[in-house]
């Protein structure tokens, strides 16, 4: 009780100035709090971001997924992912919470974009064979486990290529360009 009158006595002892000070500080302070409690969809840092201009609907690569072209369309799926800050949704590093977590509706709302940006990039037989499949990181993996292992008679191919590539007229530039794609491939 004693305490409590002495705070009150130091408060009502206080000038003005003093007290408009006082205030300015806890604004400051709450101020402060507020910045630092950022809703993860407005932080462009954040994996939950997603730019008001994006859509479900955009083709985020130009390549098409085939029975033969994985490496070049995970290449090229993986930097659009990257660029987007969406990698950990496909790697199973940010996984699906549970549906009372805060973050619930912000996590299927992103994992959506990423099964629908993968699903726009996928012929339409592989997008057939996976249209049920609505985590990110569990399609990601279907399609690698199926793909992955390469077209080993494309790669015979590639190989005779490249023992018969000579350089004959073509620069140094050219000639490494063109041996540089094979060797890539494989």
């Amino acid at each position: 009780m004693e305490a409590s009158q002495n705070q009150s006595a130091n408060f009502n002892s206080m000038d003005p100035q003093s007290i408009a000070n006082f205030l300015s500080q806890i604004s400051a302070i709450q101020a402060h709090v507020a910045k630092n409690t950022i809703n993860p969809m407005q932080d462009p840092a954040s994996p939950y971001f997603l730019h008001p201009g994006e859509s479900p609907a955009n083709h985020l690569i130009p390549v098409t997924l085939n029975a033969h072209n994985y490496n070049s369309w995970s290449r090229a799926m993986l930097l659009a992912l990257k660029s987007k800050n969406k990698l950990k949704f496909i790697h199973g590093l940010i996984t699906k919470p549970n549906e009372n977590y805060p973050l619930f509706e912000v996590w299927e709302r992103c994992n959506t974009y990423i099964v629908s940006w993968i699903t726009l990039s996928l012929s339409p037989d592989i997008a057939g064979s996976v249209i049920w499949n609505n985590n990110a990181s569990d399609l990601w993996r279907d399609i690698r486990r199926r793909y992955y292992q390469g077209d080993k008679f494309r790669v015979v191919e590639l190989q005779e290529e490249l023992f018969q590539l000579k350089q004959g007229d073509a620069s140094i530039t050219t000639y490494y360009t063109k041996l540089k794609s094979i060797w890539d491939w494989i």
